[in-house]
């Protein structure tokens, strides 16, 4: 397991380190987390891992209905039975707590994509 280091505390890196490797341990017949960015490279590699170990995963995605997003988690040896997938939006609240209902962990790999419109540097700030 791979020990945190940056700006933690020995004592926090203990309790995160600890917390990680409980949480990754093979004894997980009744544990339950969530992975979001369920669908992206780190996040999909993390739920096929996740469910090797015997955990239920509840994997969000930003499209159910996007096979591009869901397919190549549904085909993971353990899916049908233990994998939920959730489709969040990461700015609203509501869909977010759905997806980590009763999760003993959560794992968070999304990050939302905002895209505005972009602006013309010297109009916007021209003197």
């Amino acid at each position: 397991m791979t020990r945190f280091v940056t700006y933690q505390t020995q004592q926090q890196q203990h309790c995160s380190t600890s917390t990680s490797t409980q949480l990754l341990s093979d004894n997980n017949m009744s544990k339950v987390v969530c992975v979001t960015g369920g669908s992206g490279c780190i996040g999909s590699w993390l739920v096929h891992l996740l469910l090797h170990r015997g955990y239920t995963v509840h994997a969000t995605v930003q499209n159910l209905n996007d096979d591009n997003e869901t397919k190549h988690l549904q085909a993971l040896e353990g899916a049908q039975t233990n994998l939920r997938l959730f489709q969040i939006d990461l700015l609203n609240y509501d869909t977010v707590l759905a997806a980590v209902h009763g999760c003993d962990g959560v794992f968070h790999l999304a990050s939302p994509c905002i895209v505005d419109k972009v602006r013309d540097p010297q109009v916007c700030f021209s003197l």
